[in-house]
C-alpha cells in the first residue's frame, strides 16, 4: 500500500486522502516496530518517501530516511554470485545517482550495471531469478512477459546512470 499512499494523499478525494494518511501512519508504525522486511517493502517505502518529500508534504522524513538507509544497508546484496537468487541487487533499491541512498554504493551500482551488460541475452532479456517457476506453459508466458518489463526497466535505469545512450 505504501506505493499508493502518495497518490491518494496528494491527488485523491477527501476520503482517498484520509485512506492515504492512514496508510502513511501504518507505514510509520511498521518502521518503528522494526518488523522484518523484504526488499520490495523497502523499495515501496523509499518511493513513498521520495514522492511525499518532493511534494513538500509534512511527514516524519527523518524516521523514514533513517529506516530506509538502515534497511538498504542491511538488504543490498553486493555479491554478484547471488544475484540470480531472491536478493536485492543495488539497482533494485537505488533508482538514480540523485537517490538519497546512492552515496556509498557507487561502486556496487557500477558493478551491477556491468553485470547486466555482461549477462544480457541475445533476445534482449536477462535470465530469470532462480525463484521464478517456469514449470508450466502459463508460468513460462508470465515469466516471458515479466522479462520484457524487466528489460525495459533495466535499460532505463542504466540510462539514468549514463551507461547507455541509445534511447
Amino acid at each position: 500500500c505504501a506505493i499508493f499512499a502518495p497518490a491518494l494523499i496528494l491527488y485523491g478525494t477527501s476520503s482517498q486522502q484520509t485512506l492515504g494518511e492512514e496508510i502513511l501512519k501504518r507505514c510509520e508504525w511498521f518502521i518503528k516496530t522494526e518488523q522484518p522486511s523484504w526488499h520490495f517493502e523497502i523499495m515501496f517505502l523509499g518511493r513513498m518517501y521520495l514522492e511525499l518529500k518532493a511534494a513538500n508534504y509534512a511527514f516524519d522524513e527523518k524516521l523514514f530516511l533513517e529506516y530506509i538507509i538502515k534497511k538498504v544497508n542491511d538488504d543490498i546484496c553486493e555479491d554478484e554470485n547471488k544475484w540470480l537468487k531472491f536478493v536485492a541487487m543495488p539497482l533494485d533499491l537505488i533508482q538514480s545517482p540523485a537517490h538519497p541512498w546512492y552515496a556509498g554504493y557507487e561502486i556496487s551500482v557500477e558493478k551491477n550495471i556491468d553485470y547486466w551488460i555482461e549477462t544480457l541475452r541475445e533476445d534482449g532479456t536477462w535470465q530469470y531469478k532462480e525463484s521464478w517457476d517456469t514449470s508450466t506453459p502459463p508460468l513460462c508466458k508470465i515469466a516471458s512477459n515479466w522479462a520484457g518489463y524487466e528489460a525495459v526497466k533495466k535499460v532505463f535505469l542504466m540510462k539514468k546512470f549514463g551507461a547507455v545512450d541509445f534511447i
